[in-house]
């Protein structure tokens, strides 16, 4: 999944995937930096039948943008924050994303351990699992 989005990121003009665009863990370079990481999100939408299935999952991603100044990191997390906005109804690579909706703004999670400013925002992904 998070390759699936770091791809969409991309193809929005928000980063390039592994020079400034990342999926995972925040590497320590480059300075000005952007990454996807997932954690749990709410319980899936079963399908019932034999056997019973999950018809709706519902990961969550935290975005985090990295700059040497706030206003990049804020700009970049933005960027970011519009375009997953706009993600529904779509397939990417072999998954169909229902949505994507963020939790709250972009906010300001201050400096990392080598004075880059960092910005942030968790994300409520919907994809729809086929048979």
């Amino acid at each position: 999944m998070l390759g699936e989005l770091v791809s969409y990121l991309a193809a929005q003009g928000v980063g390039t995937p592994g020079v400034d665009l990342f999926q995972g863990a925040m590497p320590h370079e480059p300075d000005a930096a952007l990454v996807l990481q997932r954690y749990p999100g709410i319980m899936n939408t079963p399908e019932r039948g034999d056997p019973p299935s999950v018809a709706v999952e519902r990961p969550r991603v935290q975005v985090l943008a990295r700059a040497p100044h706030p206003a990049q990191a804020e700009a970049r997390a933005q960027a970011a924050y519009r375009a997953l906005i706009r993600l529904a109804n779509q397939r990417l690579g072999a998954t169909w994303y229902l949505r994507a909706e963020p939790l709250q703004a972009p906010f300001d999670l201050g400096r990392d351990d080598a004075g880059r400013w960092l910005v942030g925002f968790n994300v409520q992904i919907e994809k729809g699992l086929a048979p």
